[in-house]
């Protein structure tokens, strides 16, 4: 068989059944590789499918260069259709986007620190104290960090990442028309990684539109558009991979990423931060913004932040120069394991729990407590506290969202109207004051109301609601005649029940020490009645 032949023929091996089995169609080396570009051009095979009823097979190949290919099957034109179609789409956004896209160089002093300085050096300061001649100063040194970014409005606004423009003495922009312009930074957020450029010189600028994200689905076109390792104006393409990605990694500050990406497998490098993640129709869905990588370049995964948010920050920047976040006043929230979710009567593990609230802060206004399981904000469900957290992050100071949550295993829900941080200082001081120097009470004791996680410390679901113990006066009848310790928690206050710090405050103001007092307290999860008189104590 002579590797020119256009034409195979196999005779298939007999099965064990007597039927005939198709056999492997053996064909010519450079018609296999000219297979494989046919299929990675878009599906139109020179290689037939194979008959599995006749004796014979005859695969279809490719004629030799020269021949006449003969005509295409109707199949065949309108694959070729739909791949120009679609060809004529990318060209499409390249032009329309391509003069919107900007490559940003920005220009940062660094301390270069002290002259032959090493970590032997740093080490043996620390064990032996300062060399007798110390090192010398090196002037500080110019670092240029280079991205992309795009144009959102005729005069001159530019959107892109934070981390290309952090910590800039300058900002200069090359337009693709290769003018390099001034700009400055009129805003950022570096919880969402988004920063606000403006052009510095007055003019009128191609601009792309934001889209919706919140549209886009899963398997949709998406064109990157960039200038990874300084090659300006990079095209390529991918579709959306997934949306709602969540990343691990947190700030310096040890802030949860706020950030719900779109994943991408369009190819992403180092230099297409802050450039735009475009749908076939032109509009900015996302900004691209970090890619997951072992080698530093491509894998096939890229992350973008979406446009919705992004339209968001770029309006708060403009209005008072950040995105100011809503504020609930939820100081600490945990995971609802197996173990809290039997303590709190929820039949499955789900949502966030309050694990501690902030008195005169919006969520308190608005009826929640702690040991309250917040399981969806604005109708998006919270299976753990980094969601909620993520969800919350996205709404303003000022806007309104509503709450749905779990008490003792009851749905309930309630609305509540996010504040600015600074509008809620004082609250969040005088908490951590009262906090650190709570006062002992008319029987001597400092207590704290028992959450689902001091239960779970005391392996006593049944403390749940009461106050415990946790410092008390040297001179504390409670502790002095009643014999009360340390994590003890109070239950009833004569005759009255615990549920909460608010029920143990009542009940104390009719408790006189030197007439009798009877507390049911419990221990070891075990309840026992302690009673006791004072005649002499005073608070």
């Amino acid at each position: 068989m002579h590797s020119t032949q256009a034409e195979v023929q196999v005779t298939p091996p007999i099965t064990p059944g007597g039927r005939a089995r198709p056999a492997p169609v053996y064909v010519p080396r450079w018609l296999m590789v000219a297979g494989a570009c046919c299929a990675t051009a878009g599906g139109v095979l020179g290689v037939g499918a194979l008959d599995d009823g006749h004796q014979g097979t005859v695969a279809r190949v490719l004629p030799e260069p020269g021949e006449d290919p003969g005509p295409m099957t109707p199949a065949e034109e309108r694959a070729i259709g739909m791949a120009a179609d679609l060809s004529s789409a990318f060209r499409r956004v390249a032009r329309d986007l391509t003069p919107t896209v900007v490559s940003i160089a920005a220009t940062s002093s660094v301390d270069a620190g002290a002259q032959g300085q090493s970590p032997a050096d740093e080490l043996f300061r620390q064990f032996f104290g300062p060399r007798a001649a110390p090192p010398v100063r090196r002037a500080p040194r110019t670092v240029t960090s280079t991205g992309s970014g795009f144009i959102v409005s005729a005069d001159g606004y530019i959107l892109t990442n934070n981390h290309v423009i952090e910590n800039a003495d300058s900002v200069t922009v090359t337009l693709s028309d290769q003018r390099q312009l001034e700009a400055t930074v009129v805003g950022a957020d570096p919880g969402a990684d988004l920063a606000v450029l403006k052009i510095t010189p007055p003019g009128t600028y191609p601009f792309a539109r934001l889209g919706d994200s919140d549209a886009t689905e899963v398997g949709d076109w998406v064109v990157a558009i960039g200038n990874p390792f300084g090659l300006n104006h990079t095209v390529t393409a991918g579709i959306i991979s997934a949306k709602g990605r969540r990343i691990n990694e947190r700030g310096p500050t040890g802030a949860v990423n706020l950030t719900e990406f779109l994943q991408t497998d369009a190819a992403i490098n180092p230099g297409n931060s802050g450039g735009p993640m475009v749908d076939l129709q032109g509009r900015v869905i996302g900004i691209a913004t970090a890619i997951f990588t072992r080698s530093g370049g491509y894998q096939g995964i890229g992350l973008g932040i979406p446009a919705n948010l992004a339209s968001d920050v770029f309006d708060d920047i403009l209005k008072n120069g950040s995105f100011e976040r809503g504020y609930l006043g939820l100081t600490q929230l945990e995971e609802v394991t197996p173990e809290y979710a039997q303590i709190l009567g929820i039949d499955t593990p789900r949502g966030a729990l309050i694990a501690e609230i902030v008195p005169g802060t919006p969520a308190h206004d608005a009826g929640l407590r702690t040991d309250d399981v917040i399981v969806s904000l604005n109708g998006r469900p919270t299976p753990d506290p980094e969601q909620l957290v993520r969800i919350a992050g996205r709404l303003r100071a000022g806007s309104t969202a509503a709450v749905q949550y779990l008490r003792n295993g009851k749905p309930l829900s309630t609305t509540v109207t996010f504040a600015a941080l600074g509008a809620v200082d004082d609250a969040i001081v005088q908490h951590a004051a009262a906090q650190e120097a709570q006062a002992a009470d008319e029987l001597g004791l400092v207590v704290r109301q028992v959450g689902a996680r001091d239960a779970l410390r005391l392996s006593d679901p049944g403390a749940l609601g009461g106050v415990r113990v946790v410092n008390a006066l040297r001179d504390s009848p409670a502790i002095r005649l009643g014999g009360l310790q340390r994590d003890d928690v109070i239950v009833r206050v004569n005759g009255t029940p615990v549920r909460s710090a608010e029920d143990y405050a009542k009940a104390l103001r009719s408790v006189q020490p030197e007439r009798g007092v009877r507390l049911v307290i419990r221990r070891n999860g075990q309840e026992s009645v302690r009673t006791f008189q004072d005649q002499r104590f005073e608070r």
